[in-house]
């Protein structure tokens, strides 16, 4: 006995294969798609965390920059007192 596409048996077997194939690959996809999941949460919290390391970063320059101006300022005050005591 030979079935074809056209052999209603044949397509119900190809079916319950097809939703047995189904049944056997979903607990995969599903973790597949947790896993994916999980990486898109942890490619955020990259981002965030790049984002604030970036924030962190412009806030060290601007007290850097405001230090040595600082440091310029008191070398000028100290040169002037200098001066003026002599």
């Amino acid at each position: 006995l030979v079935m074809t596409n056209d052999d209603p048996e044949y397509a119900l077997h190809n079916k319950i294969a097809s939703l047995y194939i189904q049944a056997h690959n979903a607990p995969n996809n599903l973790k597949e798609t947790e896993i994916r999941h999980h990486i898109e949460l942890l490619e955020q919290k990259q981002k965030d965390i790049d984002a604030e390391v970036s924030q962190a970063q412009l806030k060290l320059n601007e007290a850097q920059a405001l230090s040595k101006d600082n440091a310029d300022q008191v070398k000028q005050l100290r040169r002037k007192l200098l001066k003026d005591s002599v």
